[in-house]
């Protein structure tokens, strides 16, 4: 099994350029940052889907009509970027509200007993104890393994990895250009990220069914699995 931690869209782009089923994650379409990924595992969730402290941003204030549509102060203090909830209203859009629900349900009903690896992959580089943290807060799901890429600015391209455990391995990564959005400029730093994932993949995750289109639910976590990689 694989799910991303974000901390933006580039993390589930990734996911869908792979031959492997995902997990559904909260994190694939939020706009997050390591301290808020660490407290909404601490969490369960909770303050995140509490709809006290969810609001919808005027059009007036967004920086296109169609992004930016909903945000959560708590973690934009911790120093989120930008809007929380960039492509989805769950303040004002019902159909948002219980997406919302059913990723955060499906992403807490993970089988403790089966092999998962959780990628975060981040601009917003944080210390290591921050990371640390995480490790921490992904105890609750049981047999697992934690993959952190640290995007940094571009220049003479290099990989360095700085945390080689187990259960645990952080990388930073100097890309040939800019991550955008969800592109590079250039398609070997994109190549270089995917195969790090790639070689990841824990034994037996099962295949994505090409039959099922993206934006619908995934199959099952109880498919059968691919063969022995």
């Amino acid at each position: 099994m694989i799910a991303s931690l974000g901390t933006h869209c580039f993390t589930a782009h990734l996911f869908k350029s792979l031959p492997f089923q995902r997990v559904k994650s909260p994190f694939d379409w939020l706009f997050s940052c390591p301290a808020m990924v660490t407290h909404v595992l601490s969490d369960n969730f909770n303050l995140l889907m509490d709809p006290s402290q969810q609001v919808t941003v005027p059009i007036e204030r967004r920086p296109n009509p169609n992004f930016g549509l909903s945000d959560h102060p708590f973690y934009r203090r911790m120093g989120v970027p930008s809007a929380v909830f960039n492509h989805h209203d769950v303040v004002g859009d019902a159909s948002d509200r219980k997406y919302l629900r059913d990723v955060v349900e499906q992403f807490r009903s993970m089988p403790r007993n089966v092999k998962k690896l959780f990628v975060l992959v981040t601009v917003w580089p944080a210390d290591i104890s921050v990371y640390r943290s995480i490790q921490k807060a992904l105890e609750q799901y049981g047999d697992h393994s934690l993959l952190i890429l640290d995007v940094l600015g571009p220049g003479e391209s290099n990989l360095q990895k700085v945390v080689d455990e187990e259960a645990f391995e952080l990388f930073r990564y100097v890309p040939h250009t800019d991550l955008i959005g969800i592109h590079f400029g250039d398609d070997r730093d994109f190549q270089m990220l995917r195969e790090i994932v790639m070689t990841r993949i824990p034994e037996g995750t099962p295949l994505h069914d090409p039959s099922v289109e993206d934006d619908t639910p995934y199959l099952p976590v109880t498919a059968s699995p691919a063969p022995n990689q």
